[in-house]
């Protein structure tokens, strides 16, 4: 590969001006800025060393055959509009260190069908994942913090094989009467242990009253049983939100 093709400055790719299909990033490039590598249309594949830490605004932005992206270890943020338009792009693993995703980085990726995020991650923005209409897998480690976003997936309600994290994280009021929130419901009434336990090992009070909400007010035995496998995990807050929740629904237990 010809390194005359990246222009770098103090370790900051600024810009890629060649006409390669797989192209490697050299090391010791620590950031991908803004626009560096948008409408490049020859590039099917790129891979990223461990030096980068930081991939800028739609760095690969509108790279309609790009497939393969290989993120290296060293990554903490992937800001907004960073693969927006990456048509042709069907899977992505995002490595453990990543703490933020930005606003629309990964938008009208259309045949985007499998997302691996990090334990890492402590920020996803708005409309991340948006218009990505086949995305059906999407894998989120347990112990990922609650994180506040709008319309991260949209469309994916559409979707049936959504994991159970990210049901609860996404469907609020607004979507409360849906034929999908619908469904989860049904699933969360038929076994309720199964789901508290899971919003349990995420510790994610927000999961938690998703399934409360979901029960209507539910029988004393099954609040009880939430509260003595949330002592017995030690989970302090989900405890202390349960027996305020017991405290103000059932005054008399």
């Amino acid at each position: 590969m010809n390194t005359s093709d990246f222009f770098i400055e103090e370790g900051n790719l600024i810009k890629y001006t060649g006409t390669e299909e797989n192209v490697i990033i050299p090391d010791g490039v620590v950031c991908i800025s803004t626009d560096a590598f948008r409408d490049c249309k020859n590039l099917l594949t790129i891979t990223i060393p461990d030096s980068v830490t930081t991939i800028k605004y739609a760095a690969l932005s509108w790279c309609p055959d790009l497939s393969v992206v290989k993120l290296g270890k060293g990554i903490s943020e992937i800001c907004n509009g960073t693969f927006r338009g990456c048509k042709n792009l069907t899977s992505i693993n995002i490595p453990e260190g990543v703490k933020k995703i930005g606003a629309l980085a990964f938008v009208k990726c259309y045949n985007l069908e499998s997302v691996s995020f990090p334990s890492t991650l402590t920020q996803i923005g708005d409309f991340a994942f948006a218009d990505c209409e086949k995305l059906y897998d999407i894998r989120m480690p347990n112990g990922v913090p609650e994180l506040q976003f709008y319309n991260m997936f949209k469309d994916i309600k559409k979707k049936k094989n959504v994991p159970f994290n990210i049901r609860m994280y996404l469907y609020g009021d607004e979507t409360r009467n849906s034929e999908f929130d619908k469904e989860c419901r049904e699933r969360i009434i038929k076994t309720p242990e199964t789901y508290f336990s899971k919003a349990l090992s995420q510790n994610s009070c927000v999961a938690v009253q998703r399934i409360l909400d979901a029960l209507g007010k539910p029988e004393e035995e099954i609040l009880l049983r939430f509260i003595d496998l949330a002592v017995s995990e030690k989970s302090a807050e989900i405890t202390a939100f349960l027996l305020e929740y017991k405290s103000k629904n059932y005054p008399i237990l």
